[in-house]
């Protein structure tokens, strides 16, 4: 599979375009985006139906469509996928804990050990750094 550092930095940046507004917050425990009018909890996943635009009927209440989106959009079959390559390649994903993404205690995937010290800045600046991670892979693989 050829992974697009471009659609990773895109994301990571939408990311951080919802970190500017003081009224967006995340949280793994929380049941809803508050600032936003979609009814989605306030995850990676259900602010991934912001950045994607997934609305049903007004709201953007299903995460789950966020978290396909999201892994479709970086050329995964579908999240579990998405979830099985990030947790099997932490040379990439910058961690273990890949696998949690989409769950109550997907602030690990982040690299944080605290639901409370994981925000949109630090989803969005992991973002980031896997598009680097993976720029950097390609140079050297075609340097070999």
């Amino acid at each position: 599979m050829k992974l697009d550092p471009d659609r990773f930095e895109w994301v990571g940046k939408k990311f951080l375009e919802l970190a500017n507004n003081p009224d967006n917050y995340l949280s793994f425990h929380a049941g809803s985006v508050y600032s936003f009018p979609c009814r989605t909890v306030a995850c990676h996943a259900g602010w991934c139906c912001v950045i994607f635009n997934l609305k049903t009927h007004d709201y953007y209440w299903d995460f789950m469509k966020g978290a396909h989106a999201l892994a479709e959009y970086l050329g995964f079959e579908n999240s579990n996928h998405y979830k099985v390559w990030a947790s099997e390649t932490p040379e990439i994903w910058l961690n273990i804990n890949g696998s949690f993404m989409f769950s109550a205690v997907g602030y690990m995937a982040f690299g944080v050990e605290h639901a409370y010290l994981c925000d949109l800045n630090v989803i969005g600046n992991h973002y980031i750094a896997v598009a680097k991670r993976i720029r950097e892979i390609q140079i050297e693989r075609m340097n070999k």
